[in-house]
């Protein structure tokens, strides 16, 4: 399952998505480890893009990185990306359409 993790301690940004076990109460991503449910906020659907999956910015295709960090925006009800190239965090938000898969 995906959703807000909403313990600002655990995460630097409110708006924090994680990928989670509801079972288990474990997180699976962005990193492993127990969690406490009652701070999840669960999300209507998966993210188009999984975190450290490979992405190009569709504006720019020579450029291949990964995705860093989720988050989600709450106007819009859509998750945005950060993403990751030569070890660097783009400062740029991308949305879905922003981003091309890179096999």
């Amino acid at each position: 399952m995906w959703g807000l993790y909403l313990d600002s301690e655990r995460f630097n940004g409110f708006q924090t998505v994680i990928q989670y076990d509801y079972a288990k109460a474990e997180m699976l991503a962005p990193e492993y480890g127990a969690i406490d449910l009652k701070c999840v906020k669960p999300l209507p659907d998966s993210p188009e893009f999984e975190y450290n999956a490979r992405v190009s910015p569709v504006n720019h295709p020579e450029l291949t990185g990964r995705i860093a960090k989720i988050y989600w925006h709450f106007d819009k009800q859509s998750y945005y990306y950060i993403i990751e190239i030569n070890g660097k965090l783009k400062s740029k938000r991308y949305f879905a359409g922003d981003l091309a898969a890179v096999e």
